[in-house]
């Protein structure tokens, strides 16, 4: 989590908006968002909050779900299945598809990218 929370951190500095536009542009209370942002409050980890607070920063939503060690409900199904699992494990080496140069890219064309790496 300390990773997304840096993500979050930065696109912050990036975007140059403020902890209170942030909390009311995902609909989180700002003093929360304060808290997870200087570590003493837990990511939540509702997949719909972390996928509004992606939007908030401009990010792609399932990429941020992921980043924060979830698998966001569109790809449950396919994690469940043993051979797709056995397919990750099999392709372990390969570079990670999570990078931050993932974080830049439109959120259709991570789910595009995604999707292919993980078939």
């Amino acid at each position: 989590m300390d990773s997304i929370v840096s993500v979050i951190k930065q696109q912050i500095k990036t975007k140059k908006i403020s902890i209170r536009n942030l909390a009311r542009n995902c609909g989180l209370d700002h003093s929360f968002l304060a808290k997870v942002i200087n570590g003493r409050r837990t990511l939540p980890r509702e997949e719909k909050v972390l996928k509004r607070l992606a939007r908030a920063l401009g990010l792609d939503p399932v990429w941020f779900v992921f980043a924060a060690g979830l698998v966001p409900q569109e790809y449950q199904k396919l994690f469940s299945d043993p051979k797709f699992i056995s397919g990750l494990i099999r392709n372990r080496a390969r570079p990670a598809v999570f990078g931050s140069e993932a974080s830049l890219s439109t959120e259709s064309e991570n789910k595009k990218t995604i999707t292919e790496e993980l078939l």
